[in-house]
C-alpha cells in the first residue's frame, strides 16, 4: 500500500483517478468530484468495509490522476478508461464505446427526422445535442422535441409537407440551443404538473431539465473539431519536466499519456527533442497545440504544425487543462521518476559484474552521416552510475574526405577526439558496432597510451539491441533484463544525440538549398529525397516520375517544373 503522504498533491478537482500495482498495471479506475477527497477515503478504516477494497489496497503501490473539468467529463472519461483496460478490481465494464447525440436532420427530401447518432458529424442542414452520457436518461428529452417538431395537436405527423419540415427546422435551430427560456417554460410545466397531481409528467419534464443542467457542465472529453490534435503541457519542476499529451481523434478524446523526464540542456532543446522523439514513434497530427510562452523558444524551422492558442481562442482552454494535468500529482511523480534511477543505479551495479571491471563512467561512441552528403557527424554519450550526464556528451565534424570504409574510419575519428580530452574519466567505452569498430577504437586509445576496457554493443536485423560482445569477440551472455533494457537504453541515447546533432547540422546546410525556396517542401522532404537520389544533382535530373516515388504527385511536379 502506498504512503498517504502521496496524496497531499493531488488536486481538489473533478477528475478521473488509476490505482497502479507494482508492476505498473491499472487495477482500478474511478471517478471524483474532487479528486484529493476521493482518493483520501481510500486511507479511511470505514473503507475496510468494502469486501475488494482491503485486497485492492495491499496491492495499490502508485497511482495517476486526470484532471478533468466536471464530474460529467469524469464520468465518460471513467467508462472509457475502463474499457481500455479492463482493470481486475472494476465489476461493470461497460458496452458503449461512444456517447450518442441527438440530431434533428433536414432531408433532401424535405422531410424532417429526430434521430441519435453514435457520433458527432458536421453536416449540412443537421442540428446535433450532446454528446450524451448514459447515467442520464435522454429518451424524455427525445420524445418532446419529437412532440414540439413532428406534431400537430398531440399527434405525430408521418407525412409532413416540405414547408412543414422546412419551418419546424427553422423551428428546432433555436429550440435545441436549450437557453434560459426553454428551462423557464420546462420549470412553468413541471409546477402546473405538480398542482394538478400528475407526478409521472411532473417527473416527465424533471427529466429533461436535469439532463439539460447537466450536460450544460464545460466538457473537453469532446470538441467539435475532426481534426487529428495533439495537446501539451508541459510543467518544470526540480530539473524535471512534466509532460502530459492529450490526443483527439474525429472530435473525441481518444488518449492522455504522462512522461516525466530530465531536461538536460534547456526547455527550447527538451521540447524540440520531445516532440521529434514523440513523433517518430507516433503518427503525424493535423495540428499540435502548445502553451503560447513557449512560442517564441522553439525553432522555426521544425516541421510540426503548432499552434499557441491566445487567450482569445476556445482552444486555449485545452492547452491550460493539458497544464494542469502536467503538473498534478508532482510528488508522486518525481518519487516514481527517482525511483526509476535507484534501479538503473543497481542495475548498473550488475553490470559491471558482467564485465568484471568498474563500470560507474560509461562513454558510448556513435556517428551518423547520408550517403550524397559532405556532413559527417561524431558523438558519444556519457553516463554517469548508468545515468545520462550530459557534460560530458560530445559531438564532432568529422572529416569525409577518407579512402577508408565510412563507419570505422568515423569511429577512428570520433574515439580519438574525445579520448584526447576526457579519456582520464572514463571506466569502460561501448562502441556501437562489433569488432571493426572496436579495433578503432584501441587503435585511437595506443595513440594516446591508454588502456581502458572496451565492448561493443551490436544490434540485430530490426536494429534493434541484440548482444554485447568483449575485444576477442565472446558474447556477454546477460541474463537479467534490467540490465539488458539498460544497456538498449544507453545504445538508444547515443543514437538519439548524434542524429540530433547531425539533424541539426544538415538543417542549417538546407537553409541554403534552393529546394527550401519552393512553396511546400521542407527539410524532411529534401532529406527524403536526398536519401533516394544520392545528391542534389541527381535530384534536379530526376523525372517527374522518379520524384513521385519518393513524395506526392504535387510536389514532384513542383520541383520537377522548378528543375526545368
Amino acid at each position: 500500500m502506498i504512503d498517504k503522504s502521496l496524496i497531499q498533491d493531488v488536486p481538489s478537482s473533478p477528475g478521473v483517478y488509476l490505482w497502479k500495482d507494482a508492476e505498473g498495471h491499472v487495477i482500478y479506475v474511478g471517478k471524483a468530484k474532487n479528486l484529493k477527497a476521493r482518493m483520501s477515503q481510500y486511507f479511511d478504516k470505514k473503507m475496510m468495509n468494502s469486501y475488494k477494497t482491503p485486497k485492492m489496497l495491499e496491492k495499490i503501490a502508485s497511482f495517476s490522476t486526470i484532471v478533468l473539468s466536471s464530474e460529467r467529463e469524469a464520468f465518460i472519461q471513467e467508462r472509457k478508461l475502463i474499457d481500455y483496460y479492463r482493470p481486475f478490481y472494476n465489476v461493470l465494464f461497460p458496452t458503449q464505446a461512444t456517447f450518442p447525440y441527438i440530431r434533428v436532420k433536414l432531408l433532401a427530401d424535405s422531410k424532417l427526422v429526430i434521430d441519435i447518432k453514435n457520433n458527432y458529424h458536421k453536416e449540412k442542414n443537421a442540428i446535433y445535442y450532446g454528446p450524451l452520457p448514459n447515467n442520464k436518461n435522454f429518451k424524455p428529452l427525445l420524445r418532446y422535441l419529437n412532440h414540439l417538431l413532428l406534431s400537430e395537436d398531440g399527434l405525430i405527423i408521418k407525412n409532413h409537407s416540405p414547408e412543414f419540415a422546412k419551418a419546424k427546422f427553422e423551428e428546432a435551430k433555436e429550440i435545441m440551443k436549450f437557453g434560459l427560456r426553454f428551462k423557464k417554460e420546462l420549470d412553468k410545466k413541471i409546477d402546473e404538473a405538480i398542482e394538478n397531481n400528475m407526478f409521472e409528467a411532473a417527473k416527465f419534464y424533471n427529466d429533461i431539465l436535469d439532463l439539460l443542467n447537466y450536460n450544460e457542465q464545460e466538457q473537453k472529453i469532446f470538441i467539435k473539431s475532426r481534426k487529428s490534435i495533439d495537446v501539451f503541457g508541459f510543467f518544470e519542476a526540480e530539473g524535471i519536466m512534466l509532460v502530459h499529451v492529450m490526443s483527439y481523434r474525429e472530435g473525441t478524446l481518444l488518449n492522455q499519456q504522462d512522461f516525466t523526464l530530465e531536461i538536460k540542456i534547456s526547455i527550447k532543446d527538451f521540447i524540440n527533442e520531445f516532440l521529434n522523439e514523440f513523433y517518430a514513434n507516433n503518427s503525424d497530427v493535423d495540428e499540435i497545440l502548445i502553451d503560447q510562452k513557449y512560442q517564441d523558444i522553439l525553432e522555426d524551422d521544425n516541421d510540426f504544425n503548432i499552434t499557441f492558442p491566445s487567450e482569445q481562442s476556445s482552444l486555449e482552454s485545452l492547452v491550460q487543462l493539458a497544464n494542469e494535468n502536467a503538473k498534478n500529482n508532482i510528488k508522486a511523480k518525481l518519487d516514481e521518476f527517482n525511483s526509476v534511477n535507484k534501479r538503473t543505479l543497481f542495475a548498473q551495479q550488475k553490470l559491471s559484474s558482467y564485465l568484471h571491471c568498474p563500470s560507474d563512467r560509461i562513454v558510448m561512441f556513435d556517428n551518423s552521416f547520408l550517403k550524397g552528403t559532405q556532413e559527417v557527424i561524431g558523438g558519444a554519450a556519457y553516463f554517469k552510475e548508468g545515468v545520462p550526464f550530459k557534460k560530458f556528451y560530445r559531438f564532432y565534424n568529422l572529416d569525409k574526405n577518407q579512402l577508408r570504409n565510412a563507419d570505422v574510419e568515423y569511429m577512428r575519428q570520433t574515439s580519438l577526439n574525445y579520448l584526447k580530452d576526457l579519456g582520464k574519466e572514463i571506466d569502460v567505452i561501448i562502441a556501437d558496432g562489433g569488432m571493426a569498430q572496436m579495433h578503432e577504437i584501441q587503435y585511437s586509445m595506443k595513440q594516446l597510451n591508454l588502456n581502458i576496457p572496451i565492448f561493443g554493443l551490436i544490434k540485430n536485423e530490426k536494429h534493434e539491441t541484440d548482444c554485447l560482445i568483449d575485444i576477442n569477440g565472446n558474447i556477454i551472455n546477460i541474463t537479467e533484463r534490467d540490465v539488458f533494457d539498460l544497456l538498449a537504453r544507453m545504445q538508444y541515447e547515443v543514437d538519439r544525440f548524434v542524429k540530433n546533432m547531425y539533424n541539426r547540422k544538415q538543417n542549417k546546410t538546407m537553409l541554403n538549398n534552393p529546394l527550401l525556396n519552393i512553396p511546400g517542401i521542407g527539410p524532411k522532404t529534401v532529406e527524403k529525397l536526398l536519401a533516394h537520389f544520392g545528391s542534389y544533382a541527381k535530384i534536379k535530373e530526376a523525372s517527374e516520375q522518379e520524384l513521385q516515388k519518393v513524395t506526392s504527385a504535387k510536389i514532384a511536379k513542383i520541383i520537377f517544373e522548378n528543375n526545368n
